[in-house]
């Protein structure tokens, strides 16, 4: 017999946590790509002690603990707090999702995508108005270290661009927001809200009236990078490219990815847009 799967709709948290058929799914709130031997060893006993001992890791980067009930739900919650991987509030959870490059601090990289991802997580619980985000609107960080972030689908991307960073909204993937590292946080969060009307438009919209107020000049500046505009492209599936193999290149996303995208001084069709 051929089981479907119940789609719930949300991410599980710690503060939300999911029903599922081996007890309660409770997911730890980590910030970065990477804990200290004090977390690791404290989240094994949680889950040894409060749950059945599984743990998965999510397609975030995230750790879920299973098996849980609620008679040791708050026990674990408390635990949780302890070693800094709980959220506030369930509304703060909710927002609180950031990808980070997988060898941040380990790697030679543009800037570091552990620190970015903490003072981002800082920023978004200090701004109330980022609860309105859909519960898995997801942040992504690449640092261009190795194992890079290219393939992993985001609402916004801050990826390493030089000695800058490249913001970059999923459904406009041919042009980015081009800043200082110091201001990567305050751009990221003022398109954040408008993020999911970009998604909703064409290429040919005709302006930024679908964006707020905050977000509509930050956004039109991107289709100014440069003239003609910056277009980032997945190369054609043949031989010959469209761009010259002599002409300056530039790559959003890590190393990895630049053995995936051209980028070149040149409109390209909506069919041929990924």
């Amino acid at each position: 017999m051929t089981v479907t799967p119940e789609i719930k709709g949300y991410c599980p948290g710690a503060r939300h946590p999911m029903a599922s058929g081996d007890g309660l799914l409770v997911r730890a709130k980590i910030i970065g790509s990477a804990l200290s031997s004090e977390q690791a060893r404290e989240i094994a006993d949680i889950a040894s002690s409060c749950g059945n001992g599984l743990i998965d890791l999510s397609q975030r980067a995230q750790l879920q603990l299973r098996g849980l009930s609620e008679a040791t739900l708050d026990e674990a919650l408390r635990r949780l707090d302890a070693i800094g991987l709980l959220a506030p509030d369930a509304a703060t959870e909710s927002v609180l999702n950031i990808l980070a490059s997988p060898l941040a601090g380990l790697d030679a990289a543009t800037f570091d995508a552990n620190e970015l991802a903490r003072r981002l997580a800082r920023a978004i619980a200090d701004d109330p108005t980022l609860r309105a985000l859909p519960g898995k609107f997801l942040f992504l960080l690449d640092d261009a270290s190795a194992l890079g972030l290219a393939d992993a689908a985001a609402d916004i991307r801050l990826e390493a661009f030089g000695k800058r960073i490249a913001i970059v909204l999923d459904g406009a993937r041919d042009r980015a927001v081009i800043v200082e590292a110091e201001a990567a946080i305050d751009t990221a969060l003022a398109l954040a809200p408008s993020s999911r009307f970009v998604k909703a438009t064409t290429s040919n919209c005709g302006g930024c009236a679908c964006l707020s107020p905050r977000a509509a000049p930050i956004f039109c500046c991107a289709k100014r990078v440069s003239r003609p505009r910056l277009i980032a492209r997945r190369p054609e599936p043949r031989a010959t490219s469209n761009f010259s193999a002599r002409a300056p290149s530039a790559t959003f996303g890590s190393r990895a990815s630049a053995r995936r995208w051209d980028v070149g001084a040149r409109a390209i069709s909506p069919r041929s847009r990924t």
